[in-house]
C-alpha cells in the first residue's frame, strides 16, 4: 500500500524541483513567464497554497475512512479478503499516491515562498501547477468512487476470489484441466 504512494511522492518532488527551477530563473528576470500562469502578492499564494494542502489531506482522511467503513460492512457478508483485496489493489493504491503527492508538491511549493532582493519570491508556475494538480485529484476521487463502488459488488467479489484461489492453485503447481466445450472455465468479472 506504500510503494505507489512513496514513488508519486519521489515524482511530486522531482516535479517541484524543476518547477521551482524554472520559476527561480523567472523571478531573476531571465525571461517571463506564459499569461495563463496565475500571479499574485506571498500572502494571495499562500492562502490558495494553504487551502489546496487543507483541502486534499481532508479529502484524503474522509474519503479512505469512509471506504474502510464501507469495506468493513462489506467484509462482514464476504469475507476478509475484501480488505486485503483493497489494500493490494492499484486504483487505491494510485488514488492514495496522487493525493499524497499534490499535498506533498503543495508543502513544498508554500515553503518555497520567501523574501527576496526584488521583493517576495512568489513561484507563480508552481502555484498554477498546484491548482492544476487539484483538478486532477478531482477526476481521480471521482474514479475511486467509482471503483470503490463497482468493487464491493457481489459479482466482483466473487470473482476476485475465483483469481485468488486460481492463483493459488497455479502457485502450489496444480495444472487447470480444459473446460469442456460451451462452458466458461470460470467466473468472470462483471464490467
Amino acid at each position: 500500500m506504500w510503494l505507489v504512494p512513496a514513488v508519486e511522492a519521489l515524482g511530486a518532488a522531482a516535479l517541484f524541483a524543476v518547477t521551482i527551477t524554472v520559476d527561480r530563473a523567472a523571478y531573476d528576470g531571465r525571461f517571463s513567464l506564459a499569461t495563463w500562469v496565475l500571479s499574485g502578492t506571498a500572502d494571495g499564494a499562500r492562502q490558495i497554497l494553504t487551502t489546496i494542502a487543507a483541502a486534499v489531506i481532508t479529502v484524503v482522511g474522509l474519503v479512505f475512512s469512509i471506504t474502510i467503513v464501507a469495506l468493513t460492512l462489506a467484509s462482514t457478508q464476504f469475507g476478509p479478503r475484501m480488505l486485503r483485496n483493497f489494500i493490494r489493489d492499484r486504483g487505491t493504491q494510485l488514488t492514495l499516491g496522487t493525493f499524497v503527492a499534490t499535498f506533498f508538491y503543495t508543502v513544498l511549493v508554500l515553503v518555497s515562498i520567501s523574501p527576496g532582493p526584488h521583493g517576495d519570491f512568489v513561484p507563480h508556475l508552481s502555484i498554477t501547477l498546484s491548482l492544476g494538480l487539484t483538478l486532477v485529484d478531482l477526476a481521480v476521487l471521482i474514479y475511486f468512487i467509482n471503483h470503490i463502488a463497482t468493487m464491493i459488488q457481489l459479482p466482483q467479489v466473487i470473482a476476485s476470489i475465483a483469481d485468488d484461489l486460481a492463483r493459488a492453485i497455479e502457485d502450489q503447481g496444480g495444472t487447470d484441466a480444459e473446460a469442456p466445450e460451451g462452458l466458461d472455465s470460470g467466473p468472470s468479472r462483471m464490467s
